[in-house]
């Protein structure tokens, strides 16, 4: 009997509520078990409670470092993929997101939909791949 795959799990942190709700119908179609957040102090949390594949977070959320923020969630669970979204792209920040954190992919706001949901596709893919390497390996 075939196991049955569970959905992916994406966990959005941003602190724009409007943001969460518009990355959420950007992602709703594609069969994701989507999980948000406007609170940075709360994902660690939600990443041990909750199965999560992917986090998308933003860069700027008032008293928290969205880097900050990926670089403990890779420390703790470097198997989550993790996307930053800012709507301040240079190219520092971009080198430190992908230094301390390293992330899949740094996305700028505005976003385009498509871009955002073939991002998250690819993401997921290449964790299957991880993941099946790993299988295989032991």
């Amino acid at each position: 009997m075939k196991e049955k795959k569970s959905k992916p799990s994406v966990l959005i942190v941003d602190d724009e509520e409007q943001v969460l709700t518009a990355l959420r119908r950007t992602l709703q179609s594609e069969g994701y078990r989507i999980i948000t957040t406007i609170s940075p102090k709360e994902v660690l949390d939600l990443i041990h409670r909750e199965r999560v594949d992917l986090l998308i977070s933003d860069i700027d959320m008032g008293d928290e470092s969205g880097i900050d923020l990926i670089a403990s969630a890779r420390a703790w669970y470097p198997d989550v993929i993790r996307i930053l979204l800012t709507g301040n792209a240079n190219l520092e920040t971009a080198l430190d997101a992908i230094n301390s954190g390293e992330v899949f992919r740094y996305l700028t706001k505005p976003w385009d939909a498509q871009v955002i949901r073939d991002t998250v596709r690819d993401a997921l893919s290449r964790l299957d791949e991880h993941r099946l390497l790993a299988t295989a390996d032991r």
